[in-house]
């Protein structure tokens, strides 16, 4: 569930500029469902399809989720920060 939250708490603070109080609220609120859901999931998918195909949906979950977080996120943060990068990668390979 980390994988999830942590990522999606970001998204959410850096998309929504004015309600975003009430956007984290709503992120933040949601994990207790999560809890609650989850586990119950679980217990189904094993026993109905094996634990290597149940880890392999959660697997494919989470890379669903952050991809769509990729996908959304602003892109001018995004450029600002492959530049940053670009920038130090090119820094480090010129002193050498």
């Amino acid at each position: 569930m980390c994988l999830i939250y942590i990522p999606a708490a970001v998204f959410v603070a850096n998309y929504f500029l004015e309600r975003r109080i009430l956007a984290l609220c709503i992120v933040t609120c949601s994990v207790p469902v999560g809890f609650l859901f989850i586990p119950w999931l679980t217990v189904r998918l094993i026993d109905s399809l094996g634990w290597r195909l149940t880890l392999a949906i959660f697997s494919c979950f989470c890379m669903q989720v952050k991809s769509l977080i990729v996908v959304c996120s602003p892109l001018a943060r995004i450029q600002t920060w492959v530049i940053t990068v670009a920038n130090s990668l090119l820094t480090i390979y010129t002193n050498y």
